[in-house]
């Protein structure tokens, strides 16, 4: 397979594109009362991926109800859209992984105005590892980890990009539910000053 030279920039949603407001501690709380497992310090997709079917399933419930819950919150983002669109005038490719279903996480990306600068989304309906998301980017794209910035929020995404050989650049929510983290908008700022 020919690898393009392209660059790409990946995107997690939650934490990293926006502040959703998600109580995703009381979240784990319901998992380890229901499940019977302790969650901590791992990912809740691949520990719904291993359950039962019907704890499963009952757990999967109140994941896409938060998630669709959160969706409220959620509105344009004028200088995240900005920034995008100037990536893409760059010649970037923009994609986004992310632990959500595909459902909730392409309205969320419709309601931050972002949706059609997205080339590629890839979500835990693909596969609940976020190491194998982005494998799934750079085949999709055919582009080597050198050429590709991942932007995070978690251990968990330091881990996989590292993992991979991607750059990973680290962000910091704050606590403006509904919005792109200013950390964020700052590094995408300047990643895009420096042209990479």
């Amino acid at each position: 397979m020919m690898l393009r030279t392209r660059k790409v920039l990946i995107f997690d949603i939650d934490g990293t594109l926006v502040n959703s407001g998600i109580d995703w501690r009381r979240i784990r709380e319901l998992f380890t009362r229901f499940a019977g497992v302790e969650v901590d310090g791992k990912p809740l997709a691949e520990v719904l991926s291993i359950l039962p079917k019907e704890t499963r399933e009952m757990l999967e419930d109140i994941v896409r109800d938060a998630e669709e819950s959160s969706l409220a919150s959620i509105g344009v983002d004028p200088e995240l859209k900005h920034l995008l669109m100037r990536a893409k005038q760059f010649g970037y490719i923009v994609a986004v992984v992310s632990l959500r279903g595909g459902g909730t996480a392409s309205k969320v990306l419709e309601r931050l105005g972002v949706k059609d600068i997205v080339d590629v989304l890839v979500t835990r309906d693909h596969t609940p590892r976020r190491d194998e998301q982005l494998a799934i980017v750079l085949r999709l794209l055919q582009v080597g980890p050198s050429h590709a910035i991942f932007f995070g929020d978690t251990p968990w995404d330091a881990e996989a990009a590292k993992g991979l050989g991607l750059r990973f650049i680290r962000i910091s929510g704050d606590d403006r539910v509904g919005k792109t983290p200013e950390d964020l908008l700052r590094k995408l700022r300047e990643v895009l000053g420096a042209r990479w």
